[in-house]
């Protein structure tokens, strides 16, 4: 995977940005825990324990959140602190 750096903002492949929530869509773990700051683990953890949102299945091994589901979830964390 062949990163490169925009203005300060990671490039992924496919021109997923990190630490951006695009305004609608879906966006994959990499991009989420670019916002979220905990581990992939724990993240998994939040999930089981009805923490954080639910991942969509796109297909048989692709998954993602709904951008709404990320920006309600970084409010309500950013309104805990």
């Amino acid at each position: 995977m062949n990163n490169s750096n925009t203005l300060g903002k990671t490039r992924l492949k496919h021109n997923r940005e990190l630490g951006v929530i695009p305004e609608h869509g879906f966006m994959r773990i990499d991009q989420v825990l670019s916002v979220i700051p905990e581990s992939k683990t724990t993240f998994y953890a939040g999930i089981k324990e009805g923490r954080r949102p639910a991942s969509v299945k796109l297909s048989a091994r692709s998954s993602a959140w709904r951008c709404e589901d990320i920006r309600k979830l970084v409010a309500e964390l950013g309104a805990e602190s």
